[in-house]
């Protein structure tokens, strides 16, 4: 029930914000009597980050400093209850936007920094931010959640697994992970992703650009949007778009499913790679110019070893090489 009270709170802040106004909202959060008010330099041993903000930006950073510090800028004076507030719970830093309570909050624009010691390695990091952006350059932790309502998301993330959500911004990030998680409901998507154990990756209105070089399985879906990917390993990709075009660039894979409702799909494969092939489309064009063997809608090329499946149901579906 606080978590909500929270997002409602965050939510309500957003909305003022975009009208360049002032804000009254409540921001309540538990044990507000044991924060503290104001930049900091943390001194205790940190395991996990939980930060909830609420405009403005977030940006970690890495120094070569012994304690974990934070800071902020503002466009103007702050008093006690518009400065960060902080509690290390334990292990546990807790980063608020502002004091608890009702607050007033005259469109603060808030920049907040969290610079960490080089070579440490948190455990769990969360970031819920309202209308700011975020960024880190870069941040590593075995668990990091990252989301956004109104504000970009930047940088490089790295982790056993990694969640990076914006309701309304772009993404430009390079990620590594065993299991890594994007999405973007409403802006463009333009990942690296240097190594996935799997990676699940849905634009609702937006296009998607992912670079995989090691990926294990891909789930790539866009509702309205093309997908550009190019994949140098992967075992299992698979890319489904309601409005929008498939473009992949594919060097080595073991299975390939590519979906379009409205669109065109584009495979490119490296010279010389086998494939087995199954391709139809309801309404558009079939062109395969890549050397191949084709009985109905199978083509073979090869030893056959990679496996295709390519469905348009209003759209043109191309296979060439690259």
């Amino acid at each position: 029930m606080k978590k909500k009270l929270l997002i409602v709170a965050l939510l309500m802040a957003q909305a003022m914000l975009l009208c360049g106004c002032s804000s009254i909202i409540t921001m309540g959060y538990p044990n507000a009597g044991k924060y503290s008010a104001g930049s900091a330099q943390i001194a205790g041993t940190v395991e996990n980050l939980e930060i909830d903000w609420v405009d403005g930006s977030v940006t970690f950073q890495y120094d070569k400093q012994n304690q974990i510090s934070i800071s902020e800028t503002s466009h103007k004076a702050l008093n006690e209850n518009e400065t960060v507030h902080w509690w290390l719970d334990g292990a546990t830093l807790r980063i608020h936007y502002g004091a608890s309570g009702v607050q007033h909050f005259d469109n603060l624009q808030k920049r907040l920094t969290v610079t960490l010691p080089e070579g440490i390695q948190l455990k769990n990091v969360r970031v819920a931010a309202s209308s700011a952006d975020v960024s880190a350059d870069p941040l590593y932790a075995d668990h990091q959640n990252l989301s956004v309502t109104s504000g970009s998301i930047q940088g490089k993330y790295a982790a056993s697994d990694v969640s990076l959500s914006s309701t309304s911004g772009d993404m430009h990030i390079t990620a590594a992970g065993n299991e890594i998680k994007l999405n973007c409901t409403s802006g463009s998507m333009d990942a690296v992703i240097e190594r996935a154990g799997k990676l699940n990756a849905n634009a609702t209105s937006g296009d998607m650009r992912i670079q995989g070089k090691d990926v294990s399985k891909a789930i790539l879906n866009s509702t309205s949007g093309k997908i550009d990917v190019s994949f140098l390993q992967t075992e299992e990709l698979e890319m489904k778009t309601t409005s929008g075009g498939v473009l992949a660039q594919i060097e080595e894979a073991k299975r390939v499913t590519a979906g379009a409702t409205s669109g065109n799909i584009d495979i490119l494969l490296k010279r010389g790679a086998g494939f087995t092939a199954e391709i139809g489309t309801t309404s558009g064009n079939i062109l395969c110019g890549i050397p191949s063997t084709k009985t109905g809608n199978r083509y073979t090329a090869g030893d056959g070893g990679m496996t295709l499946q390519l469905n348009a149901t209003s759209g043109n579906i191309t296979l060439s090489e690259y």
